[in-house]
């Protein structure tokens, strides 16, 4: 995510531009108190452009607006406030041009098949606007979509910048009932996301995919080179009533070749249960269950892993979510909506985020939160 800072002065020069659809998309408002790091606030909402012009095209711009966090919004003598995911677009029916924080092209076009899960990765690396790693400030994306045809080539760029560097390209063909896909990335990808960890694939790499449904079986075939070995692999899954089973086999020329076996079956309305297995011997075991005013999920992994959440609505607006894992890294807590899109709230957690749907900050935290 980047950030720009934009002074009140301009600003109030974006308020003279108002020929085009000026709206804010909401807002939201937190006050908090966390038992550990203390009193805490934040103040934001979002700001969208949009223009249709003559030729059938449109202009259009975003951008998330941060107006205070942790200040009263004066976070220096200019009055700055900061804008965030910003986005450019002009954009028709036969394609667009992005600007800002935009996906690049392999995420637009292509996603890794069940045929590659065997593979030691095959995600693109679509997270190139990480300021630690890849120090990018912008994507340029272009987009040409013709029928069922679809391409688009992008590049990293910055002020001041002569060239281009992260390019990618992608392209995706729907040829009457069988999807055919392609991706690459150049050499400047390094797969890291913004905590320094690998996620994704490094350096240059493509990838084709072909996605069909055959007999009631969605059945796929891919192929991925990243430069120091290739992977080719077939995958299928089939439903049946209530019942999914999915299988994989990955050839991989210097990793061990790899499959797969999962399957998901739905008992009632209520209680669904899920199971995998991978020829690495690494397994997984999910049942979960819902019927108001209950929620509760299960997890078993084969390394001792486990997790368990639930939460509670005891209505009249009032929620209770609690849960733990295998660390005793265990988090509940209490939300009661106030009316008028507001909600208190009270919680706890062992550790940051013990369960990442909550987002719970560690220690003890009182919230009161307002949606506009």
């Amino acid at each position: 995510m980047k950030k720009i800072l934009l002074s009140s002065a301009a600003i109030v020069a974006f308020a003279g531009a108002a020929a085009a659809d000026v709206s804010f998309d909401g807002g939201s408002a937190e006050l908090s108190y966390n038992d550990m790091t203390g009193m805490a606030w934040e103040l934001s909402t979002g700001l969208s452009f949009s223009q249709e012009l003559n030729n059938g095209w449109t202009a259009g711009a975003s951008a998330a607006i941060e107006v205070a966090n942790d200040n009263l919004g004066n976070t220096s003598d200019d009055h700055v406030i900061q804008f965030e995911d910003l986005e450019l677009s002009l954009t028709s029916e036969m394609g667009g041009l992005y600007l800002g924080d935009t996906a690049t092209a392999a995420g637009v076009n292509f996603s890794a098949p069940k045929a590659l899960d065997g593979a030691p990765e095959a995600d693109f690396d679509v997270n190139i606007l990480d300021e630690d790693t890849d120090e990018v400030e912008a994507v340029l994306r272009a987009e040409l979509t013709y029928g069922d045809y679809s391409v688009a080539v992008s590049g990293a760029t910055g002020a001041g910048a002569t060239d281009f560097s992260h390019v990618q390209f992608s392209a995706s063909a729907d040829l009457g009932g069988v999807t055919v896909s392609a991706a690459y990335q150049d050499a400047d990808h390094d797969g890291l996301d913004d905590d320094g960890d690998l996620e994704n694939l490094v350096g240059a790499a493509t990838a084709f995919a072909v996605s069909t449904t055959l007999a009631g079986a969605d059945l796929s075939l891919g192929y991925l080179d990243n430069g120091a070995e290739t992977s080719t692999g077939l995958g299928a899954s089939y439903t049946v009533d209530a019942l999914t089973v999915g299988a994989y086999f990955t050839s991989n020329t210097v990793a061990d070749d790899a499959w797969g076996l999962d399957a998901s079956y739905d008992v009632n309305e209520m209680v669904s249960v899920s199971a995998s297995y991978e020829s690495d011997d690494s397994w997984e075991v999910g049942v979960s269950y819902d019927a108001a005013p209950v929620t509760v999920g299960l997890t078993l992994e084969n390394d001792s892993a486990w997790d368990i959440d639930a939460t509670f609505d005891a209505g009249n607006g009032l929620t209770f979510v609690a849960g733990t894992n295998q660390d005793e890294e265990a988090y509940f807590g209490a939300s009661y909506e106030l009316g008028g899109d507001a909600t208190l709230a009270i919680e706890y957690a062992k550790v940051d985020e013990a369960d990442a749907d909550e987002d719970f900050d560690a220690g003890t935290t009182v919230r009161l939160g307002f949606t506009f």
